[in-house]
């Protein structure tokens, strides 16, 4: 019985040696051939300190004894009994698993029994002793298997990776990958100073509140070094790399004007200076000074005498006291235009005369320049003031110049003169002409010595002069002479017409003869005690108002004997003592109010062979309420104009034309012959009288 137990265990023995073969010497293991061994069945440690072979290397065997169950060898008292049911023994034992783990994972602790069971799986990243795990790792605070996980702390190491531009600090590899304690700015990155207008190149870098650029720039506008003159505003800089830069520099001239040197060829030196030096910063620069010579020679200021009628000053040049102030003087600015002297009071220039002071032109010749040419204008010094500029003419003075009739003086274009008519106490029949078209502007005529025992009879000659009365001296105007500006026709004396009080009038008056016409062109026209007649003349003579021309004749007034002679009123009013007018024929337009005019008479309007036209919105008004009208004699009224008395009024279209032959008769406005029918009106005085303007009224001048 112990022979064949030692036989079974000897052949144990032989195949426990076969199974570890190639795994080490097989006598180092002695233990196999002890007697007492245990059946459970353990893996070894190789002899030479070799780590354990893994479980599934080795090779197990079931031992079963083959005994005579009559040979109790030593174990009569003991039935043998082997349970092998070795599932059960290693799910009692904890070896529950089988199978094979999740992935990324590994079985630990296999059942004795049956290395088909095993205790739990672990992750594969418990694979590390404690001596195995070192900084900056951590290992983990539980196992598995024996074994603990070697890990970096996410805490610590947070990141896997940093956003572009920043770079990961503080590496740390497991077995996951690589992890980053931060993320940090590059190192030599830097920061831009907007309080010196700096601004990074490129994406920013922020890290702790700080933003980092690869490099800074200037601001937009921040180019300019400004080597040459420097900025404008030295503070508004934008500093790098050592380096200011200004968005503006000054220039040449703001560097030479703020050194003192503000002109150049655009702006030179005045007249009274002379470059006084250049710029040392740029040559096209310089500064001036006074000139004495320049200056006291421009400011009126001379060293060599004044020139001709020049008053010498007191005062002399502020800069040389050798010059000295000549003072101009209305003469002298007239030898300074041309003029020449004549006497102290007349001065000529050509056909000129300039009259400084009150003459007496005592003959012929003295309307004569030196060179023999007759003057055709004479100007008083007034003119020169107010049409010249000349301040030193006195723009107030008159000059006064008086002659005798039998002298033309009048025959002359005359500015702002007062013109004296001598009669030497002489009130016979007497003549002066006007020949030829002259201007007269300003001008004032008077008269002396017109006596005082006249017989007032011997000047009315009312039996062809329309009750009108008119003095002895005719002034002839046979050409044409136009009243400019403000102008005054007096005497110095007056006398009664016989036939009516209230008329007075001078010894000398105004007879258009011929084509004359006298034109008054704008301002005031005074005719105080001088009449007006035009007897007997030829087409084209008129007295004429226009450009609102005022007429004012408060004694007498105009008169038209016989001929071609016309009284036409353009945009202008009048103020007569009387209106008498006695034409060739009954349609003859002789008198015409038109645009805009007034005519107004203190006594009765008298019309013979004429025609009354008023249109344009014009008006005539008598302070009597009759107007002497005659068979040969017609008046239209025009649409929108006025015929009015101080009781009565009519408003054209209106026309007075007598159907029967009679003396000439007063007549008010009430009359039978004033027709205010279309079909009259237009019979009277043509169908343009239903119109507001005269529609043939072209040779109205």
């Amino acid at each position: 019985m112990k022979v064949g137990l030692l036989l079974g265990l000897s052949a144990l023995a032989v195949t426990a040696t076969t199974i570890i073969a190639g795994a080490g010497d097989p006598l180092s293991y002695p233990h196999l051939t002890q007697l007492n061994q245990s059946q459970t069945c353990e893996t070894l440690s190789l002899a030479d300190g070799l780590s354990r072979l893994p479980a599934s290397v080795y090779k197990t065997a079931k031992v079963h004894f083959v005994v005579n169950s009559s040979d109790k060898m030593g174990f009569d008292y003991k039935e043998q009994e082997f349970n092998h049911d070795n599932i059960n023994r290693c799910k009692a034992l904890g070896f529950s698993k089988t199978g094979a783990c999740a992935a990324g994972q590994y079985a630990v602790r296999f059942c004795p029994y049956d290395n088909a069971y095993f205790s739990q799986c672990c992750d594969n990243t418990y694979a590390y002793s404690k001596a195995e795990c070192s900084y900056p790792r951590t290992i983990s605070s539980n196992s598995c298997g024996g074994k603990f996980k070697c890990y970096c702390d996410a805490t610590l190491y947070p990141h896997t990776s940093c956003p572009a531009p920043q770079e990961p600090a503080d590496k740390c590899v497991d077995d996951t990958g690589t992890h980053y304690a931060e993320c940090k700015c590059p190192a030599n990155w830097i920061s831009c100073d907007s309080s010196i207008h700096q601004k990074g190149s490129g994406t920013g870098c922020s890290y702790n509140g700080t933003t980092t650029y690869a490099s800074c720039t200037c601001e937009s506008g921040y180019t300019l070094t400004c080597e040459d003159y420097g900025p404008k505003n030295s503070a508004d800089y934008c500093f790098l790399k050592g380096t200011k830069y200004y968005k503006t520099c000054k220039t040449a001239q703001e560097v030479c004007e703020g050194l003192g040197f503000g002109h150049n060829d655009g702006h030179p030196c005045s007249a009274d200076e002379v470059i006084d030096g250049y710029c040392p910063r740029s040559g096209t620069y310089y500064s001036c000074k006074i000139d004495p010579v320049k200056y006291c020679k421009n400011h009126g200021y001379s060293n060599g005498g004044c020139g001709a009628y020049e008053t010498v000053s007191s005062s002399a040049c502020p800069y040389d006291a050798s010059y000295k102030k000549c003072i101009p003087t209305c003469k002298s600015r007239l030898a300074d235009a041309g003029y020449k002297e004549v006497s102290s009071n007349l001065f000529y220039k050509g056909a000129v005369g300039a009259v400084l002071g009150d003459l007496t032109i005592s003959g012929d010749n003295m309307l004569y320049n030196p060179l023999g040419v007759r003057y055709t204008k004479l100007r008083g010094e007034a003119s020169f003031s107010k049409y010249d500029g000349y301040s030193e003419c006195s723009s107030a003075k008159k000059t006064k110049l008086t002659f005798k009739p039998v002298l033309e003086v009048l025959a002359t274009s005359l500015d702002n003169l007062i013109l004296v008519i001598d009669h030497d106490n002489n009130s016979n029949e007497a003549r002066t002409y006007v020949r030829g078209n002259h201007e007269w502007r300003e001008v004032y005529v008077t008269d002396i010595n017109s006596g005082t025992a006249h017989d007032g009879a011997k000047l009315n000659r009312t039996e062809w002069l329309n009750w009108i009365s008119f003095g002895s001296l005719h002034i002839y105007i046979e050409g044409t002479v136009t009243l400019k500006g403000d102008n005054t026709f007096t005497a110095s004396n007056y006398y009664n017409s016989v036939n009516d009080s209230s008329q007075k009038m001078a010894l000398h008056f105004f007879e258009l003869t011929g084509k004359g016409k006298l034109i008054m062109d704008g301002g005031s026209n005074n005719f105080t005690y001088v009449p007006i007649l035009l007897r007997d003349n030829q087409a084209g003579a008129a007295v004429v108002l226009k450009n609102k021309a005022v007429l004012s004749m408060p004694y007498n007034g105009i008169s038209i004997k016989g001929g071609s002679g016309k009284f036409i009123m353009d945009n202008s009013s009048a103020d007569l003592y009387a209106l008498r007018v006695n034409g060739p024929d009954k349609h003859f337009k002789n008198l015409r109010i038109r645009n805009n005019s007034t005519l107004r008479l203190q006594t009765w309007l008298r019309l013979e062979g004429s025609r009354l036209s008023v249109y344009g919105k014009s008006s005539v008004w008598t302070k009597p309420d009759e107007i002497e009208v005659c068979s040969k004699n017609t008046i239209c009224i025009f649409k929108n104009s006025k015929l009015s008395t101080t009781t009565y009024s009519k408003i054209g279209s209106l026309a007075y034309y007598p159907s029967v032959s009679h003396d000439c008769e007063k007549k008010d406005l009430r009359s039978k012959y004033y027709k205010t029918s279309d079909a009259d009106v237009q019979e009277i005085c043509g169908a343009g009288t239903l119109n507001e303007n005269d529609l043939e009224d072209s040779d109205i001048y």
